[in-house]
């Protein structure tokens, strides 16, 4: 499975918030992944910044592989895909893995569960709260870990 590492932390956030799982209007995957996280089915994980399995079939995505759509709410407007782009790179980074890393989920829930806080206040998106979203990746992590 190719995945954004911030996409999986929010996915963490969302199971520890106990978000519906259904399908965006968009029409991207995040109800199909989520799925497979909450079963435990997503096998290996290839972190990647770019289009991955949660963008694949979602409406924004162009034939280039980038992202069309806007986030809006930061003024002016900037590009997903440029604001998805740097914060995969700054995760990258500061979890000391390089992008193109395979691993299993629960690799990854043990990493980011030795840096919850300071993982939040990176991708915290506009209009989210890095305290909010520190203790729902933290509950979703005890979730997932109670499903081993």
């Amino acid at each position: 499975m190719l995945l954004r590492p911030h996409h999986l932390i929010d996915i963490i956030a969302g199971i520890g918030r106990s978000d519906e799982i259904k399908a965006h209007d968009y029409g991207h995957a995040v109800h199909l992944v989520m799925q497979k996280v909450l079963d435990n089915s997503c096998g290996r994980i290839k972190l990647i910044a770019a289009a991955d399995d949660i963008c694949g079939p979602c409406v924004h995505l162009q034939k280039n592989k980038k992202c069309d759509d806007l986030i809006t709410s930061l003024k002016p407007p900037l590009s997903k895909q440029q604001y998805n782009d740097k914060l995969d790179r700054r995760l990258f980074k500061f979890l000391n893995f390089p992008e193109g890393k395979i691993m299993v989920l629960s690799e990854f829930l043990e990493i980011i569960n030795k840096n919850i806080e300071e993982t939040c206040v990176i991708c915290t998106h506009p209009g989210e709260d890095s305290l909010e979203k520190a203790e729902a990746v933290k509950k979703g992590i005890t979730l997932l870990g109670q499903k081993k």
